[in-house]
């Protein structure tokens, strides 16, 4: 409650909840490419042309820890998770697939994304997604640009290593942010 003058304009703010934990999990299939497979089999070799296809780590039970407090659930069938935590949390731990042979460990770091619009921005999502490390220079550099590249190559768009507005949207899209 807030005692405030009658027939005045006040703003009032809600600070820290509820606030939202969203992410997507997906893991890296690797499969021999079906042609060369095909023919190192005709020929009885065992070359084979590897590819690398992203797939959603559908129905994975997981474990969140934030800030000392524990979330359980399981990701759905686009491998998202979304768990309401406190608004000032900081960071934690997910675990998917705990207790498991194949568990995965990953810490997580809470915080405010730059807008796409900005190149920081651009590199906040890239790293999110494990294109390229946290941190570092907030201009175009080699090692951003080669990571633009990727993701494009990865998203059917020309790999320009360029952040334009389609590679951009499909960040955003990818991302979900």
């Amino acid at each position: 409650e807030e005692s405030v003058a009658v027939d005045q304009e006040h703003k009032f703010r809600r600070r820290g909840e509820p606030s939202i934990f969203r992410m997507r999990v997906v893991e890296e299939r690797i499969e021999a490419g079906a042609a060369r497979a095909q023919a190192a089999q005709r020929d009885g070799t065992e070359e084979q042309e590897m590819q690398a296809h992203d797939e959603p780590c559908a129905s994975c039970p997981f474990v969140l820890e934030i800030d000392g407090e524990q979330f359980e659930g399981t990701t759905d069938a686009e491998g998202m998770l979304e768990m309401r935590i406190p608004g000032d949390a900081r960071g934690g731990r997910l675990v998917i697939r705990p207790g498991e042979a194949n568990e995965l460990v990953r810490n997580v770091r809470l915080g405010r994304l730059d807008p796409i619009s900005e190149l920081s921005g651009v590199r906040q999502r890239l790293a999110n997604l494990g294109f390229i490390s946290r941190g570092g220079a907030t201009q175009m550099t080699e090692e951003l640009a080669d990571a633009i590249a990727e993701f494009q190559r990865k998203n059917d768009l020309p790999a320009t290593g360029d952040p334009d507005d389609a590679t951009r949207e499909r960040l955003r899209e990818v991302h979900r942010s």
